[in-house]
């Protein structure tokens, strides 16, 4: 494994692109939420990213395997569980929970992902990766605005609760 590079200014721009694009998702579904279902919202999420992925890796010179290829289980599985689940339990939270706090609930993804690899994988949690992780979530609040957890348990309980299984990492 090489040495890890010094980010350049392509990197950074990067970077924010995907901030600016992961981060705005929560309102424009809670915009979209005004005009489709959750699970209508999600299929049209899904369809549209799949269509634009295919025809990238087409172009790219990749095909797709036989439909009698035994791998199609794990595509199948993966996709369910890593994109279509978690897509449709986002919004369908957003129908009673606002998009603030839909964004801190889905911060706590890294940590979960840290934690899971603690016991899935050689990457071992340490007091640094946890301090980052808290760091990084109380950013995503200040961010966001702490006034967004007012909001927590009450009677939306289980719409919070199908956002955190979302950022719960399927994949």
């Amino acid at each position: 494994m090489s040495p890890p590079s010094t980010p350049g200014t392509r990197d950074w721009a990067i970077l924010l692109s995907l901030a600016v694009l992961w981060g705005t998702a929560f309102i424009f579904i809670e915009w979209s939420l005004d005009s489709l279902p959750p699970a209508a919202l999600s299929f049209t999420r899904l369809t549209i990213a799949a269509v634009i992925v295919t025809a990238f890796a087409y172009a790219r010179g990749y095909r797709l395997p036989p439909l009698s290829d035994r791998r199609w289980i794990s595509f199948v599985l993966l996709g369910f569980f890593g994109n279509a689940l978690p897509f449709f339990l986002i919004p369908l939270g957003q129908t009673q929970i606002p998009s603030a706090l839909a964004g801190i609930l889905l911060a706590v993804m890294p940590l979960t992902t840290v934690a899971l690899a603690h016991f899935f994988t050689e990457e071992k949690m340490t007091g640094w990766k946890l301090a980052g992780f808290f760091v990084g979530f109380a950013g995503a609040v200040v961010l966001i605005g702490p006034a967004a957890l007012a909001g927590l348990g009450g009677p939306t309980f289980l719409a919070q609760l199908a956002v955190l299984a979302a950022a719960f990492p399927m994949r």
